[in-house]
């Protein structure tokens, strides 16, 4: 059975005054366990805040969903990828 998350690609970051920062991490959808589901975070795959938890889905038409919301809001570039080690889960 596979699992569904939605990311973000890498992109270039800069400050006030037009200086690169660098490139940001892989982003994901984080949801705090003690609000639920409603309210999502974005925070890098590799190193999200504590007490947060990766959002999944177990189809794909239901991650499209919400993914397509987040990209009308952010105006940004999510996807759904396949999760396909359950080491992000943990």
């Amino acid at each position: 059975m596979n699992t569904y998350i939605i990311t973000l690609e890498p992109i270039e970051q800069f400050d006030a005054k037009g200086k690169s920062l660098g490139m940001s991490d892989l982003l994901g959808i984080f949801y705090s366990p003690s609000i639920g589901r409603k309210r999502y975070y974005r925070q890098s795959l590799s190193t999200p805040q504590k007490g947060l938890k990766l959002l999944t889905f177990k189809s794909e038409k239901g991650a499209k969903k919400v993914c397509d919301i987040t990209n009308n809001i952010t105006e940004g570039g999510w996807k759904v990828d396949t999760i396909l080690s359950t080491n992000l889960l943990k």
